[in-house]
């Protein structure tokens, strides 16, 4: 549920800003990460033709009962997007976090450049070591049964681990284990750099326009480029 309303709160700033960047055309968006296609079937919605890539077939079967006729959705890696031409790419909802290292975002970064057009934008958010290092909690959530939601991280936040927990007398016992990683954001503008995207802008999504001079001082952070022409 919280990721539903956050979803549906951020995706239309999110295409207002590509609408800003590319008005008057019919966006060919990639969705890296899309998830159960909240995001994906708001850009549909709005005119946009919309590629999903996402590894979980669970999450991808909701996706489907989400979009239309003009959104495809893809089983696979984020290192290896269908080819295309695409006007935008976006990655949200702390996806990057989860790959885990340099090395993949890297692998993920290229990739997306490979498959934008030049000119093309890049949306991204990122949780930074400020979010992560306070990932040290306990709360239980009722209903039947219940549910356990635990926290562990590194004092500094550069990674943190969420464990979903649910014993049930039926089906017994159920446990998901997430884990993030948070980069040093020069790190990450380097990195955007060399695989083909321009300079990144840091912002939030309070309206995503504003320039972060400090963004390692945020929880999260949205960043913004174009691809290289």
């Amino acid at each position: 549920a919280h990721w539903g309303v956050f979803a549906e709160t951020v995706s239309p700033l999110v295409l207002a800003r590509l609408r800003r960047r590319r008005p008057g055309v019919e966006l060919r968006v990639l969705d890296l990460g899309c998830g159960t296609g909240i995001t994906a079937a708001l850009l549909e919605a709005a005119g946009c033709a919309v590629t999903g890539v996402d590894g979980s077939s669970a999450m991808l079967a909701v996706a489907r009962r989400r979009t239309g006729a003009r959104t495809t959705l893809v089983q696979g890696e984020l290192h290896q997007p269908p080819a295309g031409r695409y006007d935008a790419v976006v990655c949200l909802f702390d996806t990057l976090n989860h790959l885990g290292g340099l090395n993949p975002l890297r692998a993920v970064l290229s990739a997306a450049a490979g498959a934008a057009s030049p000119g093309a934008m890049l949306l991204f958010d990122l949780n930074t070591h400020v979010a992560l290092r306070t990932w040290d909690f306990t709360d239980i959530l009722d209903g039947d049964p219940p549910v356990t939601v635990s926290g562990r991280c590194d004092p500094n936040g550069a990674w943190a681990e969420m464990t979903v927990s649910v014993t049930s007398a039926d089906e017994g016992a159920w446990v998901e284990v997430q884990r993030e990683v948070a980069y040093d954001l020069s790190e990450v503008a380097r990195l955007l750099e060399e695989v083909g995207w321009g300079r990144v802008r840091w912002t939030t999504y309070d309206d995503l326009t504003t320039r972060l001079e400090r963004p390692e001082l945020n929880r999260r952070v949205v960043g913004e480029c174009t691809r290289a022409r």
